[in-house]
């Protein structure tokens, strides 16, 4: 694991740290519910999911989603209106859409090996 650290910045000029010694860190992408943070970890496959909301005053990670059985590591991120979570994953040719607890509903390969991220466009932001 690497020396990063994500932190969260609660007023101007001071940060709160939500979780230390983060690989490769990337995409990061929040609910609209303003609720949840999902955050990739490239070199370490996952995904960190990040209670905003927790009890205790502080945000913490909840869980992680591993996503060791895709090729490459997640990248970039985005959420669709379904609340599904589809993930870049460089060097490993495909972008994916996974379910919020983490299944893979659907994965797509690209024709490039290093996507770094996906979004939508669109008036309705179907595309």
């Amino acid at each position: 694991m690497g020396d990063s650290e994500l932190v969260m910045i609660d007023k101007p000029g001071v940060g709160v740290p939500i979780y230390h010694r983060i690989g490769l860190p990337n995409g990061c992408r929040d609910l609209t519910d303003g609720h949840w943070l999902y955050h990739a970890d490239t070199d370490e496959r996952s995904i960190a999911v990040i209670d905003l909301w927790d009890p205790s005053g502080t945000p913490s990670v909840s869980r992680r989603i591993s996503t060791a059985e895709l090729p490459g590591g997640p990248d970039g991120l985005a959420i669709d209106v379904e609340g599904g979570l589809w993930v870049a994953f460089y060097q490993g040719g495909c972008i994916a859409r996974l379910s919020p607890d983490g299944t893979v509903e659907r994965r797509i390969e690209v024709p490039a090996n290093e996507p770094l991220n996906v979004c939508f466009i669109g008036p309705d932001l179907s595309t």
